[in-house]
């Protein structure tokens, strides 16, 4: 997407409306050093920044726009421990050893998280209520309660709902059960950010705005960040663009396809609709194929975020399918009015697992978060800080990989849309589905 149209995503933003004001920034000019160079000023860049920095390292953050712009100030703001594979998938694919490791990281990046904000001083509107996975047919709760005994045997206390559980802690009868992961919770993403960038600057990180990175040189063992204005020479360089990863190396932008995803939310709700929509302060996702995931932020408002298509015309659709959902889900929100609509950029893997790698000599790349960046981005920011200022060879976890462009990746991420349209097709005429009564 052009940045013009990633600005008008964002014009009638609820957390750039309610974010209050941005940290005020420099632009990078002139020459500089340091031990930690970071691209990408998210939520990862900026975890790793503050956690490089506390740990005793000399760091800068260069961002192409302002904090927050990308995907860190763009999603729905769930925290959602675990990753997208669950734990007899990581088992299977990388062994006891590592995949064991990577199932307890998961499982704990939600409680890590809330740590950091509160070891920090970092104020988000965070809370920690728990998350309600739910099945949106019958047949798709038997793979919820699969999950469940999964995260089970790691010691999370998982609990499988019935349809009338749903009930009672949604304040919907859309959904036939699900599961509820007590360690989930919520925040306000875009104040996630800025109180990251506070709590680096004050642990002595520099952060800079409108700083693309638009080349790097490599001389005498250290990595030249050039931008329009000034650069940058970095012992040690990490990539933390997810989805607003560029062409700086090709075959890390072509090793994830940016998926588009949309949200809306009313003014804050009152009277019965305030206390019958998710009374408990719960968050939501569902099992359709092109999920939806909604809740209620600290004032009150109700937002529910999906997928869509590219460009304006897919922006507009997307609105109107979630209207038309949210409208499904909870008959009495009727037909809005809804105040605000965003939408912005996830990046997916092929394997559904955030990839580490090395596209050049003291350069790491963390990209692919596959809709999980929020809790991931902070936990994982801790571990790869320790290897970018110490070395540490084995604190991130995630295995260490080549490059792995996807193949026919043109071709693919042009046919992103049409895939967006069949799963919505499918999610109609799954049996049971919400989407499906009374079409």
């Amino acid at each position: 997407m052009s940045a013009s149209f990633q600005n008008s995503l964002i014009e009638k933003s609820l957390w750039v409306a309610t974010a209050g004001d941005a940290p005020d920034l420099p632009i990078l000019e002139g020459e500089t050093s340091c031990d930690v160079a970071i691209i990408g000023a998210g939520i990862l860049g900026l975890s790793t920044a503050l956690h490089a920095a506390a740990q005793g390292g000399s760091v800068i953050a260069l961002d192409a726009a302002t904090p927050g712009w990308g995907g860190g100030g763009r999603n729905g703001g769930q925290v959602n421990p675990g990753l997208k594979v669950d734990p007899e998938g990581l088992l299977s694919r990388f062994g006891p050893s590592t995949g064991g490791e990577l199932a307890q990281f998961g499982a704990a990046t939600a409680d890590e998280t809330f740590e950091t904000l509160r070891k920090f001083g970092v104020e988000c509107d965070s809370t920690q209520k728990g998350w309600l996975q739910l099945a949106h047919s019958p047949a798709a709760l038997s793979g919820l309660e699969i999950r469940a005994r999964e995260w089970r045997a790691l010691g999370v206390a998982m609990e499988v709902l019935s349809a009338a559980d749903a009930h009672r802690l949604t304040g919907s009868a859309a959904y036939a059960g699900g599961i509820l992961n007590p360690k989930g919770g919520s925040l306000h993403p875009l104040k996630l950010v800025r109180g990251l960038a506070q709590a680096a600057l004050a642990q002595g990180a520099r952060i800079f705005r409108h700083s693309r990175v638009l080349k790097i040189d490599q001389a005498r063992g250290r990595s030249g960040l050039v931008t329009a204005q000034g650069r940058v020479w970095a012992r040690r360089v990490l990539i933390a663009t997810d989805g607003y990863t560029d062409g700086l190396f090709p075959a890390l932008e072509r090793s994830v396809l940016p998926v588009s995803t949309f949200q809306i939310a009313t003014e804050p709700l009152s009277g019965d609709v305030a206390r019958s929509i998710l009374p408990n302060g719960h968050h939501v996702s569902d099992t359709h194929r092109s999920l939806y995931y909604f809740r209620k932020d600290a004032q009150g408002r109700f937002l529910i975020g999906g997928r869509g298509s590219y460009g304006p015309q897919g922006a507009e659709r997307a609105y109107r399918e979630l209207e038309r959902v949210a409208a499904k889900i909870y008959p009495e929100l009727g037909h809005g009015p809804w105040a605000y609509r965003w939408g912005g950029m996830v990046a997916v893997t092929e394997d559904h697992l955030l990839h580490v790698t090395e596209p050049a000599p003291g350069i790491l790349a963390a990209i692919g978060c596959n809709g999980r960046g929020v809790a991931l981005s902070v936990a994982l920011g801790r571990r790869l800080a320790e290897k970018l200022v110490t070395g540490a060879a084995n604190s991130v976890l995630f295995p260490l990989e080549a490059l792995r462009p996807i193949a026919l990746h043109g071709l693919k991420k042009t046919m992103l849309p049409l895939i967006a349209e069949t799963y919505s097709v499918l999610d109609h005429l799954d049996k049971g589905s919400v989407l499906r009564r009374n079409a």
